[in-house]
C-alpha cells in the first residue's frame, strides 16, 4: 500500500465534456492522509479470498443495461480462470463482492472523494500523469492491438500498448500519479491504467448514505478526466471493465 498525503482539491467538473450531471458543480474537498493499494486487486489476491471461502469467483458479465447476448460476448474479457492472469486485475466482480474481499482483507472500498483525489491530485490533473493526451505508454486502453482484433472498435490513440485485454498490474509506470510515488523510490505503479478500467468505490464518505446504486470511478478517456464519477450502478452489476483498489485499514 502507499500513503496518500493529506490535502485539498477541487472535486467534480463544470466543463462541457462527457461528464455526469451529478459531478457538478466543482467544490473544494479536504481529506486527511489515507492508504491505498498501489495497484488494482489482482486475480491472485482474489483467489486467496476464494480459497478462504470469503469470496466467490465470477466468470461472466452481469449488467442489466445489456442484452443476454451482449453480456455473453463481453464475458470473454473476464480474467478469472484464465491461464497466466494471476497478476492481472480481477474484474467482473460486483460491488457487493468487492466489499466482501475488502472485509476479508481488513480493508475497505475508497470513498468517491478519496478516489478522485488519488487519481487527480491537488493540482486537479486531467489525467493521472498530467495533461498529455492518452497514449500507449500511459495506459492500457484501445490502440492498434484492439482495433485490429475487433472490427468496428475505435482507437483512442495511435500505437500499440501490447494488450488487447487487461495487462498485468504495474505495466504502465509512465501513467503514475505523483501522489502515489511518495516514498516509493519510483517503484509505485498504482495508477497504471488497465483498459480504461473503472474502479469500484464505496458511496461518498461525505455524501448521502444508503440508496440502491453504487459508484464507479472513471479513469482517462479521450475527453473525460481521470478519477471522475461514472454513472451509478446496481451493487450486483459485474462488468469486464470494472476492477477495484482498497484503502486500509477498514473503518
Amino acid at each position: 500500500m502507499v500513503r496518500i498525503t493529506a490535502g485539498s482539491f477541487s472535486m467534480g467538473t463544470d466543463g462541457p465534456d462527457d461528464s455526469q450531471p451529478d459531478e457538478k458543480p466543482v467544490h473544494r474537498v479536504t481529506l486527511p492522509a489515507f492508504q491505498l493499494d498501489r495497484t488494482e486487486v489482482t486475480v491472485g489476491a482474489y483467489a486467496a479470498c476464494v480459497a478462504a471461502a470469503a469470496c466467490i469467483p465470477f466468470t461472466t458479465v452481469q449488467d442489466s443495461v445489456y442484452s443476454e447476448g451482449q453480456n455473453k460476448w463481453a464475458s470473454q474479457f473476464c480474467n478469472w480462470g484464465k491461464a497466466r492472469r494471476e497478476q492481472h486485475p480481477i474484474n467482473c466482480v460486483p460491488w457487493d463482492e468487492a466489499k466482501k474481499f475488502c472485509v476479508w482483507a481488513n480493508k475497505r472500498l475508497p470513498t468517491e472523494e478519496e478516489w478522485e483525489y488519488a487519481a487527480r491530485g491537488s493540482e486537479g490533473r486531467t489525467y493521472p500523469w498530467g495533461e498529455a493526451f492518452p497514449g500507449p505508454s500511459f495506459l492500457n486502453a484501445c490502440g492498434e492491438e484492439c482495433s485490429d482484433k475487433f472490427s468496428g472498435w475505435t482507437r483512442m490513440y495511435s500505437g500499440n500498448d501490447g494488450w488487447w485485454h487487461t495487462a498485468p498490474v504495474g505495466s504502465f509506470p509512465a501513467g503514475t500519479q505523483p501522489l502515489w510515488g511518495a516514498g516509493s523510490r519510483g517503484q509505485c505503479l498504482g495508477m497504471d491504467r488497465q483498459r480504461i478500467l473503472t474502479k469500484i468505490r464505496s458511496t461518498p464518505k461525505h455524501g448521502p448514505a444508503g440508496g440502491t446504486r453504487r459508484r464507479l470511478g472513471t479513469v482517462a478517456g479521450p475527453r473525460s478526466p481521470a478519477g471522475r464519477t461514472a454513472a451509478g450502478t446496481r451493487p450486483t452489476t459485474a462488468r469486464a471493465s470494472s476492477g477495484f483498489v482498497a484503502p486500509g485499514p477498514r473503518f
